[in-house]
């Protein structure tokens, strides 16, 4: 059988997902929570209760049926942006486009544009002629006959993306509970991700409006492997091209971002695949 069983499905539904602040015995369980990542422990025991006060950040904990915690994470609204076209950027459009004469220069800016960013020549194409159709509308869309100087602080950018940050996501390793056998190869924060941390994200996305979950990846190895794992196991990328405002907080991570739609695709495919074994891939 290929879909997720009923067994499967009974124990994730089994597993309870709510608020810090929505049971006052949470305070108490928290401070039986345990992770080698000391700073995140410590983040949950002084942080957690009094962000959730001040709602600059939601907690939630994932708890068994007998309320023991196996890993809490927190959520907060974000923003995603795309820059402004600017410099050889516009001028390569333009001449790849023919609307401005193609100089060796110029030649040479695309020829080192499609080296550094790894592009076939196909890609290079696309590439180009996406960011000539972004420059149209920035043309169209920039009132240069008007400043708009309101603020130093204000930031003119071409388009913005509506997004959540999901600020924290650690396992309690003192819960040894889990079914390895059950759930095959799959780890615990990926089943908790899927079925429960995306659908109350979906929820919300349907309420306010959302493209994007992202998030800042800790690592702690030059391997890379929590990156790795936030790339294969939940489908987060590093190769995009939104910007983000990143806290001095985050500074040492690694930016990831998933599309909500393509999360939402693939979790079709992982329901109808959950336990394809690697013989059966053969």
């Amino acid at each position: 059988m290929r879909e997720i069983n009923a067994k499967q499905l009974e124990w994730i539904e089994n597993l309870k997902c709510e608020r810090l602040s929505d049971d006052p015995i949470n305070e108490d369980i928290i401070f039986y929570f345990h992770n080698k990542r000391e700073s995140l422990v410590e983040h949950l025991h002084e942080r957690a209760i009094v962000e959730e006060a001040d709602n600059t950040s939601a907690y939630y904990l994932v708890k068994s049926p007998d309320d023991e915690v196996l890993l809490y994470f927190s959520l907060r609204c974000g923003l995603l942006y795309e820059d402004a076209l600017t410099g050889d950027m516009v001028d390569m459009c333009k001449a790849y486009a023919k609307e401005i004469p193609m100089t060796e220069e110029l030649e040479q800016k695309i020829k080192d544009f499609q080296i550094d960013n790894s592009l076939s020549d196909q890609e290079l194409d696309r590439k180009l002629n996406e960011n000539y159709e972004k420059l149209k509308y920035q043309e169209k869309v920039t009132r240069t006959d008007v400043a708009l100087n309101e603020s130093a602080k204000i930031k003119v950018v071409l388009n913005t993306m509506p997004a959540i940050e999901l600020g924290h996501f650690c396992k309690n390793e003192h819960y040894k509970e889990f079914d390895k056998e059950l759930f095959n190869s799959y780890r615990l924060g990926e089943i908790i991700f899927w079925f429960k941390i995306l659908p109350l994200i979906e929820e919300v996305f349907k309420k306010i409006g959302g493209q994007y979950i992202y998030l800042f990846a800790a690592d702690e190895d030059e391997n890379r492997t929590l990156t790795n794992h936030y790339k294969t196991r939940l489908k987060f990328d590093d190769q995009t091209e939104w910007g983000v405002n990143k806290p001095a907080y985050d500074n040492s991570c690694r930016f990831l971002c998933l599309r909500m739609a393509e999360a939402l695709e693939y979790k079709k495919t992982l329901i109808s695949n959950f336990n394809v074994s690697e013989e059966d891939i053969i």
